[in-house]
């Protein structure tokens, strides 16, 4: 079977010939940034720049070199941020932050941090009238 043949099989509750095997198409199913480079440490991978998927999560975009030698059926599909909008990740004292497309300021600490925290929401605390108000991200 092929990987596609595989997961339709998998998802018509029909018997495949494996398992498939599932490993970063979603946010659920994908692997921290520094257990990714941890793992293609020990399979002997060349190193090589992390592209992070994920930033709040930290979750990377899993190398299809790595997926391919895993025997991973599934690959991951997202979407794009607005056009009008471009991660800018800065520095503030001992923190890593970004404001999002939706103006939602994330934060990491620089030492020992894994992922961001939501700092500041800008509807926090929103009425109807800040809702009206508010510039919405355009794709």
């Amino acid at each position: 079977m092929t990987a596609r043949e595989r997961v339709k099989s998998s998802l018509a509750h029909q018997e495949p010939d494996r398992v498939p095997r599932d490993l970063g198409s979603t946010p659920v199913t994908s692997i921290t940034k520094v257990a990714y480079e941890n793992l293609r440490r020990h399979l002997g991978m060349k190193e090589e720049k992390v592209i992070i998927a994920d930033q709040i999560q930290q979750l990377p975009k899993i190398d299809e070199k790595l997926l391919d030698r895993l025997g991973i059926d599934t690959r991951a599909v997202s979407s794009s941020p607005p056009s009008n909008w471009e991660l800018k990740i800065k520095e503030e004292g001992d923190y890593y932050f970004f404001t999002d497309e939706w103006g939602i300021i994330q934060r990491m600490p620089k030492a020992g941090g894994l992922y961001f925290d939501m700092a500041y929401h800008p509807l926090a605390e929103a009425s109807k009238e800040d809702l009206k108000r508010y510039s919405w991200p355009d794709p």
